[in-house]
């Protein structure tokens, strides 16, 4: 597969994270269980997450901050809008949160460790 001047193959976690996502979706459409299938989306984007916070922790200038901050944020309004606490309503809005706070954590923590290491010591 090409993505722009780049090469990309679709590897064993992407088929499943696909796959996972598309059960979550046949579960939701299919039977009326909406709680199941918020249940199999947290787990869908769960598996995909730690390529991203390996990448995080490994190269924190690649990703950007904002991004993260405002999902995050996105994520809290969610939460702080919710009426019925079923986990169908709660449960993807905070794993984003969850997930969210580490990746900015991390990306900070990072940064601010490589920028030490490229001072000049005088």
């Amino acid at each position: 597969m090409i993505a722009r001047r780049h090469y990309t193959r679709l590897g064993v976690l992407d088929l499943a994270c696909a796959g996972t996502a598309a059960l979550a979706l046949c579960i939701w459409l299919g039977l009326g269980a909406a709680p199941l299938a918020v249940l199999f989306a947290v787990a869908a984007d769960a598996v995909a997450a730690p390529p991203t916070i390996v990448k995080a922790w490994r190269h924190p200038d690649s990703e950007n901050v904002f991004f993260y901050v405002f999902v995050g944020v996105g994520a809290t309004i969610t939460l702080m809008t919710i009426s019925s606490w079923e986990p169908q309503a709660w449960a993807f809005a905070l794993y984003q949160v969850a997930l969210c706070v580490l990746l900015i954590g991390i990306i900070a923590t990072r940064r601010r460790a490589h920028a030490g290491r490229l001072r000049p010591r005088t």
